[in-house]
């Protein structure tokens, strides 16, 4: 599935269709659907709208503000909504209208002084920011600054999952020929865990695959940004090791996690809710893969992945993948 180009070009101007064109599409078809973002199942209820209705959800987004002119840099950081999102972001932004006066001159200061992970997170939050903009001014749909920046990193993880898994297709790890047998019974172990580091907040995950006879045959490691729960982690690592084990060929036929909820997630194919289109593409890729098992382990015997995890943090790499037992650094 690809973008419309012409119909984007017809509708948009040029920089707004070079931002989504950038925009990477599901990896399915998946019919639209309405999601309520103020519930944790996706579903209005009368009760939360009347209290999302008492405490004014229909302001402005920049209520608060003296300036009667919407420029971009009043949109992205003049704003109280914008300079609320900036300050509860990883950086702690803060008096950004007081030390500049245009959103090209902050850009600039930041890529002078920061590196091309943190500028791209960076571009990502103002996306979101300008989303939720749109979605107060033409659907009266509020969303809270963490919501936003919130939605800049999971932006920004998925373009960059996407960046990664097209240079697995363009440059494969394995030989051509080489391939996984799909009868060997196959199990993937995976973990994810916080930490903080420089003052943010990361995830760090750990995947690794083994054969029937316990025999060591695939190992990844993966750090992300924060999200806004664990479970949201679990899954995003779990989905990212499933798509190095489809390009690697490994037919993984068993999946164990010492995560309860995210397994009673999965096995109730619970697409509704924030997390929904997680699951939604995590089961298209199990079902990709033929793998219809998924249970719960207790966290002593899934301490391989944990330790693989660790190892990438400490390495300082964005992500790793091990294919032969005598490279990778942890006692298996």
């Amino acid at each position: 599935m690809i973008w419309d180009e012409v119909k984007i070009s017809e509708c948009f101007p040029p920089h707004e269709k070079d931002l989504i064109l950038s925009v990477p599409l599901s990896i399915r078809r998946p019919v639209d659907q309405l999601v309520w973002n103020n519930s944790l199942d996706g579903e209005y209820k009368v009760r939360l709208g009347y209290r999302l209705l008492c405490s004014g959800v229909g302001n402005n987004h920049a209520s608060g503000s003296s300036n009667n002119e919407e420029t971009d840099f009043h949109i992205f950081c003049e704003c109280p909504f914008a300079r609320a999102a900036w300050l509860y972001s990883k950086w702690g932004f803060k008096d950004i209208p007081q030390q500049f006066s245009s959103t090209g001159k902050w850009l600039n200061m930041l890529l002078q002084h920061l590196d091309k992970d943190a500028v791209e997170y960076i571009i990502c939050v103002l996306w979101a920011i300008w989303k939720g903009r749109n979605l107060t001014i033409f659907k009266q749909e509020r969303k809270e600054p963490n919501e936003c920046v919130e939605l800049g990193y999971d932006m920004c993880c998925q373009y960059r999952s996407a960046v990664a898994i097209t240079n697995l297709v363009a440059q494969p790890y394995v030989s051509n020929k080489f391939k996984w047998r799909p009868s060997v019974h196959i199990k993937l172990n995976c973990d994810a865990s916080t930490f903080v580091e420089n003052g943010g907040k990361y995830v760090r995950a750990g995947f690794i695959v083994k054969g029937r006879n316990e025999e060591f045959l695939l190992a990844g490691g993966l750090k992300i940004a924060h999200y806004s729960s664990a479970a949201v982690a679990e899954l995003k690592a779990l989905l990212w090791a499933l798509e190095i084990c489809q390009h690697e060929q490994a037919q993984v036929s068993e999946i164990e996690l010492d995560f309860v909820q995210v397994v009673k997630w999965i096995k109730g194919e619970q697409f509704n809710g924030v997390v929904g289109h997680i699951i939604a593409d995590f089961c298209s890729v199990l079902r990709q893969l033929n793998c219809s098992m998924i249970k719960h382990c207790r966290r002593t015997t899934n301490m391989v992945a944990y330790e693989i995890a660790k190892t990438v943090q400490e390495l300082g790499m964005a992500q790793l993948v091990w294919r032969g037992i005598s490279t990778i650094p942890v006692s298996i």
